[in-house]
């Protein structure tokens, strides 16, 4: 029979994906990446294919690691509006009572 055990301890917290470094690195990152193509389009006041292709990839690969990044820290949330965990269930989850077998 398992006994729950109650701990005297600080309630954990989640985080919200935009409070991360890793979530603000990628964002600024991905300026710097699509800078020049942005840059030629708006002189050019067209956008070449090979411009559109670069600045594709690089939000495909920033959106790629931010969804890793999300999906490999469960104290992470998003904001109420966008899809994913929100912050009450991870800090319920973060601060259920520990079971130990007796």
């Amino acid at each position: 029979m398992a006994v729950k055990k109650t701990i005297n301890k600080v309630r954990a917290k989640g985080k919200s994906l935009f409070g991360t470094a890793t979530f603000w690195g990628i964002i600024l990152t991905l300026l710097i990446a699509t800078k020049a193509p942005v840059e030629d389009a708006l002189q050019k006041k067209t956008i070449e294919p090979n411009d559109l292709w670069q600045i594709l990839q690089a939000m495909a690969s920033a959106l790629i690691i931010i969804v890793d990044r999300y999906n490999n820290d469960s104290t992470i949330y998003t904001p109420k509006g966008i899809l994913g965990r929100n912050k009450e269930t991870v800090e319920s989850q973060l601060n259920q009572d520990e079971e130990i077998p007796s």
